[in-house]
């Protein structure tokens, strides 16, 4: 329930924030590190209550890829695709 919460709050606030409109100062470094944050704080919360920060972990990645993904720009979804990818490969 931690995971799948974090998840959606993550896919609301990358639809209605914008976070993309900051790409001429930022680039697609201020959403690459929002989407960590959000990849990383499900886990910490559930640990910290007590509960599965894996299962929270597994909850959140699947909802984060079905709704959040496709609310990133073009160049934040390259990069989060690229690094995803060279995590899971180490």
């Amino acid at each position: 329930l931690v995971g799948l919460g974090l998840g959606c709050l993550s896919s609301l606030l990358f639809k209605h924030v914008r976070f993309y409109m900051h790409t001429d100062k930022h680039g697609p470094k201020l959403e690459l590190a929002v989407f960590l944050v959000f990849c990383y704080a499900p886990f910490l919360l559930a640990e910290s209550a007590g509960l599965s920060g894996i299962v929270a972990i597994l909850f959140t990645g699947t909802s984060m890829k079905r709704y959040t993904y496709n609310n990133l720009s073009e160049p934040a979804k390259d990069t989060v695709s690229t690094l995803v990818s060279l995590l899971a490969h180490i």
